[in-house]
């Protein structure tokens, strides 16, 4: 009888253990993601015309092996200042990752054109730190990457608790969920805010087809010449002079 109970009482702990693993397998994490826009504008006189930071409201949707990240639907920011209007528009971007096929492809606007940029994840060269802290009540380790290609330096708080080896923008490849992103010191900080385990339709992650396809290094190169004909604003700054 006691081999019977203790048996029954086994299984059932790991029947709870599957069933909280399994439950964390699709859902939604929202996302506040905070630049420094002054640290990106060479301008002065634009610098003392905007505010220094910018929020956005990002979710990363996740369902098994995929996932998609990208902007909430928000109203643009405006500014008034004297004669001249500056209007922040919410950056659209969607970024869908197939963990299993290692594909990912990103949609981005810039100048009211649509891009699309298809190919393999990258495998970033994370050193994994010992720093460790709670967000969004999960168990976070620290781990830091000098990404010398796009000049960023980046350091990712990840959690093991949740097993999908994804996170904000396109970064991931850690053993678990990144629920922080620090890149450059404080240029831009993503941090996650609230995580929604509820079931997710299949047209949720699903891989964007719109926009002209186009290499992530030339839609680099045209965003590079954009900020530097604009003082440094970004493809989603806007001034009209009234």
């Amino acid at each position: 009888m006691k081999k019977i109970l203790f048996l029954s009482t086994f299984l059932l702990t790991c029947f709870c253990v599957f069933a909280q693993t399994a439950s964390k397998t699709e859902g939604v994490i929202s996302f506040e993601e905070k630049i420094n826009m002054h640290r990106r504008i060479q301008n002065e006189e634009m610098k003392a015309r905007i505010p220094e930071f910018r929020s956005s409201n990002m979710e990363l949707t996740f369902k098994g092996d995929e996932c998609m990240y990208k902007a909430v639907e928000e109203d643009d920011e405006e500014t008034n200042n004297g004669n001249v209007r500056m209007v922040f528009r919410r950056p659209a971007v969607e970024i869908y990752r197939n963990f299993a096929t290692n594909k990912k492809v990103e949609y981005r606007e810039m100048m009211d054109k649509k891009y699309l940029i298809e190919g393999e994840m990258a495998q970033p060269a994370w050193k994994l730190g010992t720093e460790t802290k709670k967000i969004v009540g999960y168990d976070c380790t620290q781990a830091t990457l000098n990404d010398t290609a796009r000049k960023q330096e980046i350091v990712a708080w990840f959690t093991m608790d949740l097993p999908l080896a994804a996170g904000p923008q396109s970064l991931g490849s850690l053993p678990g969920m990144i629920l922080e992103l620090d890149i450059n010191k404080g240029e831009t900080v993503i941090t996650a805010k609230k995580i929604d385990f509820k079931s997710v339709k299949d047209n949720a992650v699903k891989a964007p087809t719109k926009g002209e396809k186009i290499t992530e290094e030339e839609f680099k190169q045209k965003r590079e010449e954009f900020m530097k004909r604009n003082g440094g604003g970004g493809p989603n700054f806007r001034i009209n002079r009234q």
